[in-house]
């Protein structure tokens, strides 16, 4: 487990609780929701039977809430299911995570706080990528509310979602103000969904939904117009942050089986673990898997001061997935044929696995996050850095006669 999940584990019934139900039941059940291409509604209700989600939203006075409930959540589904807990990541952080912040919405949240509605976001577009600024669904003022028109893709947690939040342009100014978020039922006219065929991660959910001129009442719009893209940001905070937990988690999983493997495993009557080529692997694997614990770690840190910027969540996304890719190959590597096979239960997290580099921000979409925060540290006025800052004014070539 985790280290953040550990110690969470130690202080709360509600963390205690959220790891006995994935222990004990919902391991047994996962094979299911692959096979049903979704997380059944009766998990949201189980989880909500033991306050999970209203635990994890009980501080309304941060956008954060109890982040170390959600890095519990995202671990522990994450080793049941990757796709599953990118489903409960859409319904946790993105849907609940926004309507807590928002003045409307809350009636709408008690719904899912107690896992009697199920909801989604809609944010991703064919043109945009993970650039959410390029969103060209349109949300037009009518007489009686918004119609919205548009394309979304990668939507995750559909089906069982009853309600999916929108992300659309309100306006044509050029500004950050120009988006805004609309509550739109599934079951909308104009509404139309289609499951995306992925690689693996069948449970998430992922469809393209169309949104063919849907009408939505005024009182669905969420917070005010404009406020759509800070709402937006929030979320991918926390996504991030997420995925940084449940990336830890797959990645210790597979260490640990690659370990298991090798200690059993003989090759020339030795086990695999005498061999030195697969002793240093393994010794790299483990160094790898702690420095992802420690980054989430600090993320946990920071959430307790209040703090969870967009650039350390991103910093702790992008460690956390190249680490579970990068251990994940490595196990296979170990596992040698068995791995490739359905020998093992390596087949599936293999399959899953690779979307993590891509989901909740690319690589490079998170590297520019960071690239743009990068601020002058506590050492900026150490001798050796300012020596360093004034060569970079200066010519690089000087003329002995200049010395003289």
């Amino acid at each position: 487990m985790i280290g953040t999940a550990a110690e969470t584990h130690e202080r709360s019934e509600t963390a205690a609780a959220i790891c006995a139900l994935f222990r004990d039941e919902l391991y047994w059940e996962a094979a299911d929701w692959e096979r049903q291409r979704s997380v059944p509604r009766d998990v949201y209700e189980r989880l909500a039977a033991i306050d999970a989600f209203r635990e994890r939203w009980a501080d309304r006075s941060t956008r954060i809430g109890r982040l170390e409930l959600a890095l519990v959540l995202a671990a522990e589904a994450a080793r049941v299911s990757i796709g599953g807990s990118i489903a409960l990541a859409s319904h946790s952080e993105g849907f609940l995570g926004t309507l807590q912040q928002s003045p409307y919405g809350r009636e709408v949240a008690d719904d899912a706080l107690s896992g009697k509605l199920i909801g989604a976001m809609a944010i991703s577009e064919p043109t945009s990528g993970s650039d959410v600024t390029h969103c060209e669904t349109r949300a037009e003022r009518s007489s009686d509310g918004w119609v919205i028109s548009g394309t979304k893709l990668y939507v995750s947690n559909i089906p069982p979602a009853d309600e999916c939040l929108v992300f659309a342009r309100s306006a044509d100014r050029g500004t950050f103000s120009d988006f805004s978020l609309f509550l739109v039922p599934t079951t909308a006219r104009g509404f139309v969904a289609t499951p995306h065929e992925l690689v693996g991660s069948h449970a998430s959910g992922t469809h393209v939904v169309e949104l063919e001129e849907v009408a939505v009442p005024p009182e669905r719009l969420v917070g005010r117009a404009g406020t759509g893209l800070a709402h937006v940001l929030d979320f991918l905070r926390l996504e991030r942050a997420w995925a940084a937990a449940a990336c830890t988690a797959i990645a210790e999983l597979c260490f640990e089986m690659a370990l298991a493997y090798a200690r059993e495993r003989v090759i020339a009557g030795r086990p695999l673990t005498d061999h030195q080529a697969i002793a240093h692997r393994l010794a790299d694997m483990s160094t790898r898997v702690e420095a992802a614990r420690l980054m989430v770690r600090s993320l946990l840190d920071g959430a307790g001061r209040g703090e969870l910027s967009s650039a350390r969540s991103a910093q702790a996304k992008l460690m956390a997935a190249r680490t579970a890719w990068d251990v994940g190959d490595e196990t296979m590597q170990i596992l040698g044929g068995r791995g490739y096979t359905a020998a093992t239960p390596f087949h599936r997290i293999w399959s899953d696995l690779r979307v993590a580099r891509i989901g909740g921000g690319t690589d490079e979409v998170l590297r520019d996050t960071i690239a743009r925060d990068l601020r002058p540290g506590e050492l900026a006025a150490h001798p050796d850095v300012q020596a360093v800052r004034a060569a970079a004014s200066t010519p690089s070539y000087v003329s002995p006669r200049d010395v003289v």
